[in-house]
């Protein structure tokens, strides 16, 4: 799935990097989360399957979401 990124998605990533320096190690090449998958769902209110609770954000274990969605394993 692509999304268009738009000014607030854009402000939500500054704001998100500003808070959580550490998230995107650019001189190592390692990440510990997505600011842009995080801004998206901060900014049209979605769910990510992480720890976003900081910042306000509804978050689920999978198995949670399987059961939400009544998926049967």
């Amino acid at each position: 799935m692509l999304i268009n990124l738009d000014e607030e998605i854009e402000a939500q990533v500054r704001d998100i990097m500003r808070r959580y320096p550490r998230l995107v190690d650019t001189k190592r090449g390692r990440s510990v989360g997505d600011p842009f998958v995080i801004a998206v769902a901060q900014a049209r209110k979605l769910t990510v399957i992480t720890v976003c609770a900081d910042l306000g954000i509804r978050w689920v274990r999978i198995i949670d979401f399987f059961r939400e969605q009544k998926w049967v394993l």
